[in-house]
C-alpha cells in the first residue's frame, strides 16, 4: 500500500527548515574567503582592545611608579635631616664633653701646676726652706699645713702661697713650734 504525501506537509516541513537555519544565523552560506576575513576582522578587534587595556595599564603603573618615586624620595630627604640632625647633636655632644675634660685637665694640671709653684716659693724662701710643710690645692683652693717657727713665719707662707697666681684662697693650717 502506498500512502500519499500532502504537499502541505512538505511546504510545511520546508518552512520549519527555513526557520529554524534562520534562528540559529548559520554562516554557512558565506564563503571560506568570507569567513577568513570575519576572523581576522575579530582577531584584529581583539588585538586594538588589548592594546587599549595594555596602554591603561602601563599608565597605571607609570603613575603609581611616580607616587611611590615620590614618597620614596620624600622619605629619603626626611631621613637625611633626621641624620643631620643627629649627626649636629653628636657633634655638639662631643664638643661638649671635650670641652668639659679639656676644663677638668686644666684644673686638674692648674692645681698640680699651683701645688708645685707654693712648694718652690716656699723652698726659696731662707726661714721655710728648712721646714716640712705640706702643699695641697684643690680648685685653686690651697691648704697648708704642717708646722712654722713663729707666727711671722706663719704670715709669711700665707702670702707666698697667695702671690701665686691661679690661687684662689689659703687656708693656713700651720702650727707654731
Amino acid at each position: 500500500m502506498k500512502t500519499q504525501r500532502s504537499p502541505y506537509l512538505a511546504i510545511a516541513l520546508a518552512l520549519l527548515m527555513a526557520g529554524g537555519l534562520a534562528a540559529c544565523n548559520n554562516d554557512s552560506d558565506k564563503t571560506a574567503g568570507e569567513k577568513l576575513d570575519s576572523a581576522v576582522a575579530t582577531t584584529e578587534q581583539k588585538a586594538s582592545d588589548f592594546k587599549a587595556d595594555v596602554k591603561e595599564n602601563a599608565a597605571e603603573a607609570n603613575a603609581d611608579m611616580k607616587e611611590h618615586a615620590a614618597e620614596a624620595k620624600s622619605d629619603m630627604h626626611d631621613a637625611t635631616q633626621d641624620a643631620k640632625e643627629a649627626i649636629k647633636d653628636t657633634a655638639a655632644n662631643a664638643k661638649e664633653a671635650t670641652m668639659d675634660a679639656a676644663g677638668k685637665a686644666k684644673q686638674i694640671m692648674g692645681d698640680a701646676g699651683i701645688t708645685t709653684a707654693v712648694n718652690v716659693a716656699l723652698a726659696k724662701d731662707k726661714t721655710l726652706s728648712a721646714l716640712k710643710i705640706d702643699v695641697d690645692t684643690k680648685d685653686g683652693r690651697v691648704a697648708l699645713s704642717g708646722s712654722a717657727p713663729d707666727v711671722a713665719a706663719k704670715e709669711r707662707a700665707t702670702q707666698l702661697a697667695s702671690n701665686v697666681n691661679g690661687v684662689v684662697s689659703v687656708d693656713n693650717r700651720l702650727t707654731i713650734q
